[in-house]
């Protein structure tokens, strides 16, 4: 069910990304899942996979976390069972609310003629990037 929602939210243009942290016991099952997924993951033998469980507070599974997607931080502490269009354009209202405040303040600092190449120069934020053990927010 979350990689039709997945792939009809990306035809339809918006902008998100899943990452699938898993937490399953064994290497089988979340190869198992991996394999049936349009997304990210997190490499099953990295350290990140519990840093991450840690920091967002993940005690079972299924968890679904939607993150801001300028600092991280939690919109939706648990959005499994809540897919639809309605809802997810709450997320994204919620998740990208600091971004577009950005983008207006920067085409408000650069004029009318530059406000075009402002927002498409700040659409989308910032992204996650990992490597190794270390995941950092960088501008996209």
């Amino acid at each position: 069910m979350l990689a039709e929602f997945y792939e009809k939210m990306k035809q339809q243009g918006k902008e998100f990304e899943v990452i699938f942290v898993s937490l399953d016991r064994e290497k089988s099952s979340f190869e198992e899942y991996l394999s049936q997924m349009p997304w990210y993951a997190i490499p099953y033998e990295s350290p990140m996979r519990m840093a991450l469980a840690q920091k967002y507070m993940v005690q079972g599974i299924p968890n679904m976390k939607v993150l801001d997607a300028t600092d991280g931080s939690i919109v939706v502490s648990n959005a499994v069972g809540m897919l639809s269009q309605e809802v997810f354009e709450q997320w994204e209202s919620k998740a990208f609310a600091a971004q577009r405040r950005a983008d207006e303040i920067a085409s408000q600092r650069s004029g009318d003629d530059d406000k075009e190449d402002a927002q498409a120069t700040n659409k989308g934020g910032k992204k996650w990037v990992c490597e190794g053990d270390t995941c950092k927010m960088v501008d996209n």
